[in-house]
């Protein structure tokens, strides 16, 4: 029984010397090799491990480890930098070829139209110049009568490409308001 008490004893005063030996700041959580120096609790507390392999290092170098280590992520970061700056200029170059290309595109279509234009004026002007001839070759008054009917645009089309005097009879035996009409526009179409 003496030998429980003693024991109990023992193991108290153990862990009120940690205690205290926390409280005053000898910081044996961090650094058991403390606590190894310490007479009674030394039994008790495993020996520090000594680490050979990585010294401690003074502050001087450890700032110039970090400022190696900052700069070589620098230098990263401007590898980085640059290859994005490649790619956005590749991108832009790519953008301006397919504008190019589209502009391209448009001009050509739009030369088509006017191809076409072009083509389908020609032909209404030949088609314009056969009419012109036939109704030169008729009555005035008969052409007269069939012109009437016909569009603005048309009448004027046909009658622009007759000779004066044919062209004149036909006007002659219009109705006046008509002749009039198509007069106004073809003063506007030659000014």
């Amino acid at each position: 029984m003496f030998k429980k008490k003693k024991t109990l004893a023992v193991m108290l005063i153990i862990l009120l010397l940690i205690s205290v030996a926390g409280y005053f700041g000898y910081g044996f959580y961090k650094e058991p090799s403390r606590l190894s120096n310490i007479p009674l609790i030394k039994n008790f507390v495993p020996a520090a491990e000594e680490d050979s392999e990585t010294p401690e290092l003074s502050e001087e170098e450890q700032v110039q480890q970090e400022v190696a280590g900052l700069k070589a992520a620098l230098e990263e970061k401007e590898v980085e930098k640059e290859a994005y700056e490649q790619e956005i200029t590749q991108l832009r170059q790519q953008l301006a070829n397919n504008e190019v290309e589209e502009l391209q595109n448009e001009v050509a279509r739009l030369e088509l139209v006017i191809s076409d234009l072009q083509n389908q004026r020609s032909n209404q002007d030949a088609a314009y110049q056969d009419l012109a001839q036939y109704y030169a070759l008729m009555k005035a008054k008969d052409a007269a009568g069939i012109l009437s009917k016909l569009s603005d645009d048309d009448a004027i089309g046909i009658i622009s490409r007759m000779e004066n005097d044919a062209a004149a009879s036909v006007m002659q035996n219009m109705d006046q308001d008509r002749a009039a009409t198509i007069t106004k526009k073809m003063l506007t179409v030659s000014m």
